[in-house]
């Protein structure tokens, strides 16, 4: 999870239905909620 950033295919791969499942066991650091802040820098609104 923390390589990737890709909760999508995580919840694909532990075989779960709802997205919330994968939440509880995926941890978000703040680093990476930085890192996922900076990619929308570069959009324009």
């Amino acid at each position: 999870m923390r390589k990737t950033k890709d909760i999508t295919s995580l919840k694909e791969i532990l075989g779960h239905s709802d997205l919330r499942e994968t939440l509880v066991y995926a941890h978000v650091l703040n680093e990476s909620k930085r890192e996922g802040v900076q990619c929308f820098n570069c959009f324009t609104f």
